[in-house]
This record gives structure tokens, C-alpha cells and sequence, in this order.
């Protein structure tokens, strides 16, 4: 009877890898109109799994690169939950039009801060 080695990494564990591979590709697919040819996206994530949505671009005066931390999703079971960085430098939970905590899937989540109607993110 012939041995199958094991991986030490669950299953559970390799799916959740495959998706933050992917999500810089999707900020950058999804919210790159916003920036335009001025500076790049990078999406960093924690291993808490939130993931800090980071616009990089070079200061027109100087060439010293600035990094401004536009969005945090935070990972709520299958959904997340949207923050944006109010001028005091804190985080705080992003509502909806109704006046809700915004919650959605990865997607939804990217959409909303492309769409900005509060202009919390690209002001």
C-alpha cells in the first residue's frame, strides 16, 4: 500500500493563499481608474487578514515617495467589513447611504470605494 505524503498546510488554508494572491491584481483591475498614471496600488495584508488598501505615488515637489492608507477590509466570516482613514489618522467604519456599517464580499467592498459618493477615500 503506497504512502501519500501530506501537506502541512489545510486545504482551508491553501484557498485562503490562492485569494490574497489575488487581491493586489484585483485592487489594481478594480480601482486603478482612480489613480490614473499618477503613482501605483498595493493592497498589504496582515495576517489577521485585513487587508490595507495603500496608494504609493512620488511627491511632485520632491522625489520622496508618499504612501497614503486609503481602505481597510476587515475580514467578517465570509463577508468584510469597509473602513476608511478619517484626517486624525484613525480608522472608522465606513456606512452605507441607509446609514448601515457597509459589509459585502471582496468585490462589493472594492466597488464601493471605487464608487466613493461620501468622498471618504479619494477626496
Amino acid at each position: 500500500m503506497a504512502r501519500i505524503a501530506r501537506n502541512s498546510v489545510s486545504k482551508k488554508a491553501q484557498g485562503a493563499a490562492a485569494v490574497y494572491e489575488f487581491v493586489p491584481f484585483l485592487v489594481r483591475r478594480v480601482l486603478g481608474w482612480r489613480v490614473g498614471p499618477r503613482g501605483i496600488l498595493l493592497a498589504q495584508e496582515a495576517s489577521s487578514g485585513v487587508i490595507t488598501i495603500i496608494h504609493r505615488v512620488r511627491d511632485a515637489c520632491a522625489s520622496d515617495v508618499v504612501e497614503h492608507r486609503i481602505a481597510q477590509l476587515r475580514p467578517d466570516t465570509d463577508t468584510y467589513q469597509l473602513y476608511w482613514k478619517k484626517g486624525n489618522g484613525r480608522w472608522a467604519a465606513y456606512y452605507d447611504e441607509r446609514g448601515d456599517r457597509f459589509v459585502g464580499c471582496l468585490a462589493e467592498s472594492l466597488c464601493e470605494i471605487s464608487r466613493d459618493p461620501f468622498g471618504c477615500y479619494w477626496a
